[in-house]
């Protein structure tokens, strides 16, 4: 929030990317080399397909599995990449808009209460009913957004 209300929003969209960008590829790099390994080599085969072709390199175009073990294809996995990306850059840049405008408290518990469609989304379509814990945890994210939304009483603003 402090960075936000200090820097503009370009400068801190590029240092969330950029730091974002090296802590996710450090962890992918750790727990999922062989798919990122995989998949660079599903790249590198649709880009240079016409280069193994016109050179006659059979055995190193046959090497390469153009989609995983599932069976799904490189134009599958690009676009779900992609659209992943773009509704990130939507939220940080929705995000940080938010607060410069309000504070990160109100984004926090805002954000905690997306937990409802992700419940109705699991008792309509996959018909899986939460524990009674879930209800009560989204029972005091209820009761934390109506404090906060209330405000603090008169009796205790002489003391902060």
């Amino acid at each position: 929030e402090y960075c936000i209300r200090v820097s503009t929003v370009e400068e801190y969209l590029a240092m969330l990317g950029l730091f974002g960008f090296f802590f996710a590829m450090g962890e992918s790099l750790c727990f999922e080399y062989t798919k990122i390994k995989g998949f660079i080599k599903v790249i590198l085969h649709t880009l240079f397909k016409p280069y193994f072709e016109r050179y006659h390199l059979a055995a190193a175009a046959d090497e390469v599995n153009t989609g995983d073990e599932e069976g799904i294809d490189f134009f599958k996995m690009f676009f779900v990449w992609t659209t992943y990306m773009c509704c990130l850059v939507f939220f940080y840049t929705s995000a940080s808009r938010f607060l410069r405008i309000a504070d990160a408290t109100l984004l926090n518990l805002s954000l905690q209460s997306t937990n409802i469609w992700t419940m109705i989304y699991s008792i309509v379509v996959q018909c899986i009913v939460p524990t009674i814990s879930f209800y009560l945890a989204i029972l005091l994210i209820f009761i934390g957004v109506f404090i906060y939304e209330k405000g603090i009483p008169k009796v205790f603003v002489r003391f902060t």
